[in-house]
């Protein structure tokens, strides 16, 4: 055997022994007493070892999807997002070609996974078990599972201490709220008059005899398989793909929080129904739902001035009436205005909702 070959044989080997004992040890083990690096157990119950082994992982570890089940829509939002300002050919181009990508992986046959098996293991432990809830500690990101009880009487203990709490008359949120928004927008007309030089993510940056083509980047929600495909099909198009963790084990282990009320959420896409017909209003806002709806009331009932909006179109035009309490929330999107539009004029199409064209949705 040539000397080469024989180094070459030793190396693999030494390669190979090396990466078996680091998996050895990133090995994550959760033993039926609960005690591990991740996760402490604070209860008395007997808790299943797929569960323990879910728990250790953390909120945040990512899962893999479904092939009927991937975020289809924030998918297809931020790849047009990404084609707004390309030339109407090349658009279609884009378009037509992660649309095949997208088309092909729905078509693959469904494939079982491992970890399913431990979730719905662990989902049906925490419906049996109600009382029992899972904390994220506040250092180490260690998991810490504890009875409710033990919990709240924990809590009592803390807020008892008058030196460091107090009870208040009234909610402060909301005018704390108004205050920073209101700073917020004078900062925002201020940073306007300074004039600052931009330069466009587009535009060619020259640095001696080297050209630069800055890409236009993109960020998805991972989806395995289908995001290495996107990526190399949208690299032709100059465009980078870059992707984030979009569905993780937060889902299954909920806080123990009230969730805040449907009409207090912010940066929301809602579908309100009209009391006479099938007509139904799609809308986005930013601000929280109960103000979207307010001010459509108010435009309903005390109208002022023209304005250009579906609802009142088809109000006084039909001289129907919409049912506001009615409202149903379609998605969140807690990002840039464009996106917003994107995403709604998505979900109109997506479910055959009639909706005002305005420009913003052209």
């Amino acid at each position: 055997m040539p000397p080469c070959q024989d180094i070459k044989r030793q190396n693999s080997t030494q390669i190979k022994n090396l990466y078996k004992n680091i998996l050895e040890k990133k090995i994550i083990t959760t033993p039926e007493t609960g005690k591990s690096k991740w996760l402490i157990n604070l209860t008395n119950e007997q808790i299943p070892v797929e569960v323990l082994e879910l728990a250790s992982l953390g909120k945040n570890f990512g899962l893999p999807h479904k092939n009927r089940q991937i975020p289809l829509e924030r998918l297809m939002t931020s790849l047009e997002l990404s084609i707004l300002d390309l030339p109407r050919e090349d658009s279609f181009a884009v378009r037509a070609t992660y649309l095949d990508v997208i088309n092909n992986y729905l078509r693959l046959p469904e494939t079982s996974i491992e970890l399913q098996r431990k979730i719905h293991t662990t989902s049906k432990f925490i419906k049996r078990n109600p009382d029992i809830i899972f904390l994220k500690a506040d250092k180490g990101n260690v998991t810490v599972i504890i009875s409710r009880d033990l919990y709240i009487s924990k809590m009592m203990n803390i807020l008892s201490d008058p030196y460091t709490y107090c009870p208040i008359k009234y909610d402060p949120t909301k005018h704390l709220q108004w205050h920073v928004n209101k700073r917020v927008t004078q900062l925002r007309f201020r940073l306007r008059n300074l004039a600052a030089k931009e330069i466009d993510n587009a535009a060619l940056v020259e640095k001696g005899n080297i050209v630069k083509v800055e890409k236009k980047s993109v960020c998805l929600p991972y989806v395995k398989y289908l995001s290495e495909s996107l990526k190399i099909a949208m690299r032709k198009f100059n465009i980078c793909l870059s992707f984030k963790n979009s569905y993780n084990l937060s889902w299954l282990f909920r806080g123990h929080k009230d969730s805040l009320p449907a009409y207090e959420k912010s940066c929301v896409i809602y579908a309100v129904p009209c009391s006479e017909c099938d007509y139904v209003f799609v809308g986005h806002t930013k601000y929280k739902l109960k103000t979207a709806l307010t001010k459509h009331w108010q435009d309903l009932n005390y109208p002022i001035a023209i304005v250009d909006d579906a609802l009142i179109e088809h109000a006084f035009g039909c001289k129907h009436y919409f049912d506001l309490k009615g409202t149903k929330i379609l998605d969140s999107e807690p990002v840039t205005w464009i996106r917003d539009y994107l995403a709604e004029f998505y979900r109109v199409k997506l479910n055959n909702y009639y909706c005002y064209d305005s420009y913003d949705l052209k």
